[in-house]
């Protein structure tokens, strides 16, 4: 590739939290961003690139130019297992010291006298990465935020410090996380309608006030106001009253989903296996081709298909047993519903276990309604107009 190509290219600094529900939603945006034409440095943590190297293999990342890799400390100590690190740990240390790393590998790539790449024109992170913000704000450029939740899950952490104030959360005591307390219903929150505390993210229900998790996501929600935008793995139509209540919230919401039906796409353009192998870090997610993916999708629904039944079998053979007094019709109620909910299931499966026809029908449904709609106005405009 030539070299003066790559220097005229807008430059974005992609960069996910550290686990690989993150990782791998990022490196599909940032692939889409490469195929537009951005330069893209990719940042790992020090820790998941040393595992993504043994998975893959030292000379394989560097089969495209303008798309990079570079890695920052993320302030644990050295532990070289293959293993997902402990999330809370990794919160409050990320936030906390990967700030003065990450600019300093700024300031290195947009040393022009030692770098043949374009200087940083954005940063695209992981809202749940929020000192790249104050990075941004030192550097003069763009940070959009990333949040790789549901809509709905990103409104609920935005209401996290109102369950606070209002005493919600934390939990008096462990009794009440069976105690029916998590059925109380939450009225205030725009776009979702009688949602209950169990509804909520798990993170909630804890005892502790000085709970990491609780106190780390009431931040960076804060944090992401400062954003120059938000960006979302979801399409309007699927969360169109969670996204109004959003925008109302935070800096501009934008849609970008689904991210697996547009890479899946995306990847069959690009002349090169660079992509279809490098986000597969993980020694337990080798990389298959598509017929075999689609078989391991298949027999994975087959086996949580097996296990609902098996599951449905045990709670039949208990009742049947201990002849459970007074809630014994409902149980047996909600078992025979169940039941109906599997076949159901079992007719609607299809080939593509991953679901992206489903979300191709959704738009197609969404099409032909507004093409039907399109027609009857077409209709009333020619009655008027003979009237």
């Amino acid at each position: 590739m030539d070299l003066n190509s790559v220097a005229d290219k807008p430059h974005a600094i992609c960069i996910p939290y550290p686990a690989q529900g993150h990782i791998n939603p990022m490196f599909k945006l940032a692939k889409l961003l490469h195929l537009k034409g951005f330069h893209i440095t990719f940042v790992n943590t020090e820790y998941n690139h040393r595992r993504l190297l043994k998975s893959i293999g030292p000379n394989h990342l560097e089969a495209l130019l303008d798309f990079r890799f570079e890695t920052i400390p993320d302030g644990l100590p050295f532990y070289d297992a293959d293993v997902t690190q402990d999330t809370p740990s990794l919160c409050d240390s990320t936030s906390k010291y990967c700030f003065a790393p990450f600019c300093n590998l700024i300031r290195k790539l947009n040393d022009t006298s030692s770098s043949k790449f374009p200087p940083v024109t954005c940063i695209v992170s992981d809202g749940s990465m929020s000192f790249t913000v104050d990075a941004a704000e030192e550097f003069g450029i763009p940070d959009v935020l990333f949040w790789t939740p549901s809509a709905c899950g990103l409104l609920c952490y935005t209401q996290f410090h109102l369950l606070v104030e209002r005493g919600l959360t934390p939990l008096k005591d462990v009794s009440y996380l069976t105690n029916e307390y998590l059925e109380t219903t939450v009225d205030w929150i725009p776009g979702m309608k009688s949602i209950r505390l169990r509804d909520f993210p798990a993170f909630i229900r804890t005892t502790d006030a000085n709970d990491i998790m609780v106190n780390y996501i009431i931040r960076e929600v804060q944090k992401a106001s400062k954003a120059s935008a938000i960006v979302l793995n979801t399409f309007d139509s699927l969360e169109q009253a969670v996204l109004d209540a959003l925008s109302v919230l935070l800096p501009p919401v934008y849609t970008i989903g689904p991210l697996p039906l547009l890479t899946r796409k995306a990847v069959i353009r690009i002349s090169t296996d660079f992509f279809k192998c490098a986000v597969n870090k993980w020694n337990e997610s080798p990389v298959l081709s598509s017929a075999q993916e689609d078989e391991k999708w298949s027999e994975l629904h087959d086996k949580m298909l097996q296990g609902s039944a098996q599951l449905l079998g045990l709670l039949v053979w208990r009742v049947q047993r201990e002849g459970v007094v007074g809630d014994k019709c409902e149980v047996l109620h909600k078992l025979e519903t169940a039941k109906k909910e599997i076949v159901e299931l079992r007719k609607l499966r299809s080939e593509d276990a991953k679901a992206n026809e489903k979300v191709v029908s959704i738009f197609a449904t969404q099409a032909q309604t507004w093409f039907n709609e399109r027609k009857k106005l077409q209709q009333h405009i020619e009655l008027l107009l003979m009237n």
